[in-house]
This record gives C-alpha cells, sequence and structure tokens, in this order.
C-alpha cells in the first residue's frame, strides 16, 4: 500500500498507557488508526465505503455513517462537531489530542466527494452517510434526489431511511435499492 500522507498523535489514556492515532491516506483509503481499530474509508472514485477492522480478533464489518459529515452547505465538519464533542467533553477527552490531525485527514477524505453531491445530501442531516452510500452505488439517482429536494418531497425518502434502516442493510441490498430506484426514476422505495 502506497502512503501519500501519514498524520499521526499519541494521547495517554487513563491508566497512562499510549494509545496512538495515525491517519494513512493512500490512492484507494482513508485509513484511521486507532490502537487495534483500524477504520478503512474508501474514496469516492475508487470503493467508496466504510470499514472497521478489529485486528485483536481478526474480524472486519461494513458500516454506514449515521451521524451529520456536513454542514448546511456540504461543508464536512470538523471531528469536534460531527463526533458531538461539547467544550467540556472535548477538554476531558483523550480525543483532544487527535482532532486537528483528525480534521486534516478527513478534510483530504470528504474533498474526493464531488461539490454536487455533498450539497445535495447536505439537508439530510443524520442520513447523510446513507444518501451517500446510495449515490455511490447508482449515480443517477443524484438528478432523481436534486428534483424531490426541490420540490420538498424528501420527507418520504428520509421516513424510509428510517423505517427500514437502511444503513444496516448489507451492501449488495443496497446496490440492489439504489438501482431499482433508479429505474423507477424515483426515491421511492422498491419493496
Amino acid at each position: 500500500m502506497k502512503r501519500q500522507g501519514l498524520v499521526s498523535s499519541a494521547s495517554e489514556t487513563n491508566n497512562g498507557s499510549q494509545v496512538l492515532w495515525e491517519y494513512v491516506l493512500t490512492n484507494t483509503a482513508l485509513i484511521e488508526q486507532i490502537g487495534c481499530y483500524h477504520y478503512v474509508y474508501g474514496l469516492w472514485r475508487k470503493h467508496y465505503g466504510y470499514w472497521e477492522i478489529n485486528l485483536s480478533d481478526n474480524s472486519a464489518r461494513e458500516f454506514v455513517p449515521t451521524w451529520q459529515l456536513f454542514n448546511e452547505k456540504g461543508i464536512w465538519l470538523s471531528q469536534s462537531q460531527s463526533r458531538d464533542l461539547t467544550s467540556h467533553h472535548l477538554e476531558s477527552s483523550i480525543a483532544s489530542k487527535w482532532l486537528y490531525e483528525a480534521d486534516i485527514a478527513f478534510a483530504a477524505f470528504f474533498s474526493q466527494i464531488p461539490r454536487q453531491i455533498r450539497s445535495l445530501v447536505a439537508c439530510m442531516g443524520r442520513h447523510q452517510g446513507i444518501a451517500l452510500d446510495l449515490l455511490h452505488h447508482e449515480p443517477a439517482l443524484a438528478s432523481i434526489l436534486d428534483e424531490e429536494i426541490h420540490q420538498g418531497l424528501t420527507d418520504n425518502f428520509l421516513s424510509c431511511l428510517d423505517l427500514y434502516q437502511v444503513e444496516f442493510t448489507c451492501r449488495a441490498e443496497r446496490q440492489q435499492m439504489a438501482r431499482k430506484m433508479a429505474e423507477n426514476n424515483s426515491t421511492e422505495f422498491p419493496l
């Protein structure tokens, strides 16, 4: 794996042990290494997605972010904002030691997502991650979703995301769902 960028920081936990946060940006992914956990964020034009790898038991799982990633203009939030750390929590958190490095790494990651796509999902709050996932699987959904946003018809789409807990379905199901929505020229959920 070719390293294009590396940002790292070490923080001391309550028991005095060191936890290393390291961010590696390759030509295919951003890798966030926190102790025995690696979080792999696939770049938009490569294999977009999010995975958690636990090195202690060699397990891996895909996940979809369920928190807000961007502000209302499609600009990525700082890690203290997206992780919802108040100044009180921030001061007592070991995360305060690596937030600057995280902001640099995620700015590089999110800048890979086209501005028009980030702007499109900006109004979706905690559903931004699943909307990005569906749009990546089926780019034709962008114009359909854009039209529905302009007509004020996104409530049904967001309600269905909640009702069917789409962010917890497997990748193949999300791909199929996105394809069917594009085929139907609608964001109505194909059941």
